[in-house]
């Protein structure tokens, strides 16, 4: 008769359920994130201040009309601190550098 022997947890293999529990390939291509910067033109403010969203169907005409100019897929991660993360919105979106709210 077989004697059944310890189960041993392996973090490291995708086996479990919990998938969160499972280690990253470092090299791994990082999660992108997509990315539209607002004209004033493109958005509604309200009399009272609140700035009203474009719909999905007008989300997807500026993303087509715009060339790239104000939409894009970007990388980001949990050790961007948030001078990293305006120094790649500046790097993408040259716009942004002359605008400051």
């Amino acid at each position: 008769m077989e004697h059944a022997g310890s189960v041993e947890s392996d973090a490291s293999s995708c086996e479990e359920p919990n998938a969160k529990r499972c280690r990253r390939d470092p090299n791994a291509p990082k999660p992108t994130k997509s990315v539209v910067v607002f004209l004033d033109s493109d958005v509604t403010v309200t009399e009272n201040g609140q700035v009203l969203m474009p719909n999905t169907i007008e989300m997807a005409a500026l993303k087509k009309n715009r060339d790239g100019k104000q939409y894009s897929k970007m990388a980001f991660t949990s050790e961007m601190n948030k001078e990293d993360v305006l120094s790649a919105l500046y790097l993408n979106f040259p716009i942004l550098r002359t605008k400051r709210r």
